[in-house]
C-alpha cells in the first residue's frame, strides 16, 4: 500500500496566502473591512423603504454580501440581493451558500442590468479590475439617490506591498527550478523501480537538483516568516520528505502532485500580477473623480482606508447619485 502525495496537505498550501489568509477572522485586514462594512450597512438599512435592491460587483466568495445579509436580517430590512462576478466558480459557490441571492456570471465592464436598477452597489477589491469602465457601468445601474460604496486596491498600500513582495518571492522560487528538477529526479527514480531507467540517469538528475536545493534553502531562510514563504517552505519540506522515501509513494500521485504545484505557482503569480496591475493610482483617482463629477454623482468619501496599524489597506469610495 502506497501513501498518497495529496495527504501531504496540498489543499491547505494556499489557504494562508494573501487572498485568503488576510481575510481570516481576527486578522487586521478582516477587522478593518468588517468594521467598515458593518457601519455602512447599518446606516443604510436603518432607513427602511419598501425594499432595497443591492448589487455586489466582483463579489468573489461573497464576504461583503454575507455581511449585508446578516445586518439586513438583524434590522429586519427587506433587501433583494444580487451578486455578479466574472468567475463561474465564485457564482456557483454563492448560489450554493445563499440560494435566495440573484447571482450571475458577468463582466463588470458590461453588466446585464437595467439602468437605475439598484439602490446600493458595493464592491470589495474587485471593481478596479474592470478599470474606469467598471465604475461607469456601476453608475449606470445605480438608481437616482442610490449610494455606491467601493473598497479598491491602491498602489502603495500595505496589501499592494505585500502582494509585490509575495510575487518577488514566488518568482525567485520558480527561478531556482527546484520543482521541475525535483520532478525529473523523482521520474528517474521511479524509472529504476519500474526497470525502465538506469542508476546513472537518476544520479545525473540528482546532481542537477543539488544546487537548486541549496539555492532554495538560501531563498527561503529569510522569507520563512512571510505568509507565502511559509507555503513555499511547506512545499520544499514535502519534496524532501518524499525524496527520502520515494518508494513509499505512488509514482503517478507524486508526479501529478508536482504538476499541480507548478500550475498553482504559475496561477498564484498571475493573480499577484493582476492585483498589482489593477491597483488604482493617483491618475486613476483623478480620472474617476472627473467622471463622477460630470455624472451627477456626489462624492462623500474618496480616500485611503487606514488599517489598525495606520497603514492604508486600500482606497475607499462612497458616493451618491442625484
Amino acid at each position: 500500500m502506497t501513501e498518497n502525495a495529496g495527504s501531504l496537505g496540498w489543499d491547505s498550501y494556499w489557504l494562508d496566502t494573501i487572498e485568503n489568509g488576510a481575510y481570516q477572522s481576527g486578522s487586521e485586514l478582516q477587522k478593518t473591512l468588517a468594521t467598515t462594512w458593518n457601519r455602512f450597512f447599518t446606516e443604510q438599512f436603518s432607513v427602511k423603504p419598501e425594499q432595497f435592491n443591492l448589487l455586489d460587483i466582483a463579489c468573489g466568495n461573497g464576504v461583503v454580501t454575507a455581511n449585508a445579509i446578516e445586518i439586513a436580517t438583524n434590522l429586519d430590512t427587506n433587501v433583494n440581493f444580487y451578486c455578479a462576478d466574472f468567475s463561474e466558480g465564485a457564482i456557483s459557490a454563492i448560489k450554493s451558500q445563499w440560494p435566495t441571492v440573484n447571482a450571475s456570471v458577468a463582466d463588470a465592464r458590461e453588466l446585464a442590468f437595467n439602468d437605475k436598477q439598484f439602490d446600493i452597489i458595493v464592491s470589495q477589491f474587485g471593481i478596479e479590475y474592470a478599470g474606469i469602465q467598471g465604475i461607469k457601468e456601476a453608475v449606470r445601474v445605480l438608481s437616482d439617490c442610490g449610494i455606491l460604496m467601493f473598497v479598491m486596491h491602491l498602489k502603495g498600500s500595505g496589501i499592494y506591498q505585500e502582494c509585490k513582495n509575495n510575487l518577488n518571492i514566488i518568482n525567485e522560487f520558480k527561478a531556482t527550478e527546484v520543482v521541475p528538477l525535483a520532478r525529473n529526479a523523482f521520474a528517474a527514480g521511479y524509472a529504476i523501480v519500474n526497470q525502465t531507467g538506469s542508476q546513472r540517469d537518476f544520479q545525473n538528475a540528482d546532481i542537477l537538483l543539488a544546487p537548486a536545493v541549496e539555492a532554495t534553502k538560501k531563498l527561503l531562510a529569510p522569507a520563512s516568516n512571510t505568509t507565502v514563504g511559509k507555503t513555499l517552505v511547506k512545499i520544499f519540506q514535502d519534496i524532501g520528505q518524499m525524496y527520502g522515501k520515494m518508494e513509499q509513494y505512488s509514482s503517478a500521485d507524486v508526479l501529478s502532485w508536482f504538476d499541480r504545484v507548478s500550475d498553482e505557482l504559475d496561477a498564484y503569480a498571475e493573480r499577484q500580477n493582476a492585483m498589482l496591475s489593477a491597483a488604482i493610482t493617483d491618475l486613476d483617482i483623478a480620472n474617476i473623480t472627473e467622471f463622477l463629477n460630470s455624472s451627477s454623482v456626489i462624492i462623500d468619501l474618496f480616500e485611503p482606508l487606514p488599517g489598525q496599524s495606520g497603514q492604508s489597506i486600500g482606497q475607499i469610495l462612497c458616493c451618491r447619485k442625484n
